[in-house]
């Protein structure tokens, strides 16, 4: 059979390169990256009391359940794994004797509530903070 458009198979094979290139590098390839793209912006605003996940989907230019599903891929949500991270940033604050009082710590990793912070800090590490404290010479 005679093609028509002699320029019709190089134009269909252009554009499916341009399809699988783009499927490709916006793939499972691309998540790695992302995911810690959201734990870095995460950890730079650890403080931060009003850090929404909707800012960080935002700074990433992608959906709440698109940031949702690259955490699902290591088992964890954004949410969980925030609160983690503030938590141990709190363990390392008074165990490097860096936070003076407990309070320091909660405030520098972005615990509004001290009664919050003290039960997430021991279901955490399984001590009250003020115990770190006081072993780091506090």
């Amino acid at each position: 059979m005679q093609c028509f458009f002699p320029c019709s198979g190089a134009h269909l094979r252009s554009s499916l390169l341009h399809v699988l290139f783009a499927t490709l590098s916006s793939g499972p390839c691309a998540e790695p990256s992302r995911l810690a793209d959201a734990k870095q912006y995460m950890r730079a605003r650890l403080d931060d009391t009003e850090l929404t996940l909707q800012q960080v989907a935002s700074s990433l230019g992608i959906s709440l359940r698109s940031l949702a599903r690259l955490f699902a891929d290591e088992g964890s949500t954004p949410s969980r794994w925030l609160w983690s991270e503030r938590v141990d940033q709190a363990h390392r604050l008074l165990e490097s004797g860096e936070a003076q009082r407990v309070t320091d710590a909660a405030l520098a990793c972005g615990f509004t509530s001290f009664s919050h912070f003290s039960r997430a800090f021991r279901q955490a590490h399984g001590v009250p903070p003020s115990a770190v404290l006081n072993r780091a010479g506090g």
